[in-house]
């Protein structure tokens, strides 16, 4: 009687334990998520030119130390065919974000054109010289100063898509759920969830962005103030596509170690 209670008393401690070991394991998940992490996210949606007018000036003001900006966008498919750009997201490194909805407007304001044609201004994200291009097909802007954060994340990460990035340099959690991932960008009005998947896509990058500079101050330690300086660490990488790099560089390597095993 007693070795049965003792078991039963066992059992019910082993199984309180396991609960609370599960219950903090998903609380600190949750807590890791981006919606928690980046509840500080000041979102503006713009649908009009003085709200584009206004968000601009406020974005120019906030970059202005760093000379970049967190930058993505999103489309939808119809019948297996790209739509124009819908979307396009800016945010600053201090969490101001701007959801420019291009395809309610249907054109891109001179002030949002000038600012991404502006090559003092670094827009970052993964795979940006894309986005780039679409916005030339679609609306004829020459976005300047595409930067893929890839370039700079090999440097002591793999070099892998924006959510493993977030999770390997940041510990954040984003939201990728396809529903939300491949939704309506193009609905009357955007969820919550929608608005805020856009911004922290592009509020990841520039966070990862000024994070991985910072880290470079060590190695050019000849740069008196290494973000007036910019340029000496991006131009090389400006609006070059980094996958093609990649495979160009992977093929130069290959094609020397053939060599070398003649």
């Amino acid at each position: 009687m007693y070795v049965s209670k003792f078991k039963l008393s066992l059992v019910c401690i082993l199984g309180s334990v396991g609960a609370t070991y599960l219950f903090r394991r998903y609380t600190n998940k949750n807590r890791r998520e981006a919606y928690y992490v980046f509840n500080y996210l000041n979102i503006k949606t713009v649908c009009t030119v003085n709200e584009c007018y206004e968000v601009i000036k406020e974005l120019k003001r906030r970059c202005s130390s760093h000379n970049a900006v967190g930058f993505d966008c999103e489309w939808i498919y119809e019948n297996r065919c790209r739509k124009p750009i819908a979307l396009v997201q800016l945010s600053s490194y201090d969490g101001y974000c701007g959801l420019f909805r291009l395809d309610k407007l249907t054109f891109v304001p001179s002030v949002l054109k000038e600012f991404l044609e502006d090559e003092n201004i670094y827009k970052i994200g993964v795979s940006p010289v894309w986005d780039a291009r679409f916005l030339r097909e679609d609306y004829g802007v020459a976005v300047k100063s595409a930067y893929d954060i890839r370039h700079m994340a090999q440097k002591w990460y793999a070099p892998r898509g924006l959510a493993y990035l977030a999770k390997t340099a940041l510990d954040v959690i984003l939201d990728k759920d396809k529903k939300i991932q491949c939704g309506n960008w193009e609905a009357d009005k955007l969820s919550n969830r929608q608005k805020n998947y856009a911004a922290v896509d592009a509020h990841v990058a520039i966070r990862m962005f000024v994070d991985f500079i910072n880290k470079l101050k060590h190695d050019l330690e000849n740069l008196a103030d290494i973000w007036s300086n910019l340029h000496v660490v991006c131009q090389k990488h400006a609006d070059v596509d980094f996958t093609h790099h990649h495979w160009e560089m992977y093929k130069v390597k290959l094609k020397s170690i053939r060599k070398n095993n003649r």
